[in-house]
């Protein structure tokens, strides 16, 4: 996992030879940004941004993604990620290969993120997402999925 500041994101390109692009959608967000799917790369670079419910972080399941790193960060509002080192055999479901998502029983710890920070989520970072610790019901949201 990683945790930075938007500005500051150019400094992990070399994590990956298609964050480039992904900083680069990242960088022209705004809350004005609309919602949907965003075409960045065809399957390999692609967007979605959202108006997300939050639920409270307490029981939050989380989850992990083999085929795709995740960049997730707030546009308006507040989130909080509940973020756990992957442990295998706590998995809840089985591995649900056309959504590449499996769900886990496990704690996390919570990570909140405001506009101007972003976290990048790899295979081995369970995280439970759109959740709140202040009552907070929804945040505005992009989560750039990137292949692996």
């Amino acid at each position: 996992m990683i945790c930075d500041q938007v500005k500051w994101a150019d400094s992990y390109a070399s994590c990956h030879p298609l964050f480039a692009k992904a900083f680069a959608f990242m960088k022209k967000c705004t809350p004005e940004t609309a919602n949907g799917k965003y075409e960045i790369d065809g399957d390999n670079v692609y967007a979605m941004v959202s108006d997300s419910p939050l639920k409270p972080c307490a029981g939050a399941k989380p989850e992990a993604h083999r085929r795709y790193v995740d960049i997730q960060f707030p546009l308006a509002g507040e989130e909080t990620i509940g973020i756990a080192a992957l442990h295998k055999d706590a998995a809840k479901l089985p591995f649900d290969e056309a959504k590449d998502i499996a769900f886990y029983e496990q704690e996390t710890s919570p990570l909140t993120l405001h506009p101007g920070q972003f976290v990048i989520l790899f295979p081995q970072d369970a995280h439970a997402p759109c959740c709140t610790l202040t009552g907070a019901k929804s945040v505005k949201k992009v989560v750039i999925k990137v292949k692996l």
